[in-house]
């Protein structure tokens, strides 16, 4: 699946989900975008996942099973973000 974001500034933001859930517990984003911007992405973790983890390059973060991961930075073409559900 895929959405589309109009950026305020201008501009489009593309972000598209690759997962074979529930064959696997992964589930990539990928960003497509002309340009640089900054963008807010709010990731919902289910309450069942079981050590999930949300990685973006280098970056890790701690999410939480039942809450919402927040990534907050410039997104340019070809960024990823990759969330394992369960560990």
């Amino acid at each position: 699946s895929s959405l589309i974001h109009h950026h305020t500034t201008g501009g489009i933001i593309k972000l598209i989900q690759e997962t074979s859930y529930p064959a696997s517990n992964e589930i990539m984003l990928k960003c497509e975008t002309n340009d640089s911007r900054f963008l807010n992405v709010f990731i919902r973790i289910p309450t069942w996942a079981v050590n999930p983890t949300v990685a973006h390059g280098n970056v890790k973060y701690v999410p939480h099973p039942g809450e919402y991961c927040q990534i907050s930075r410039m997104w340019k073409d070809g960024d990823e973000i990759k969330v394992v559900l369960k560990n």
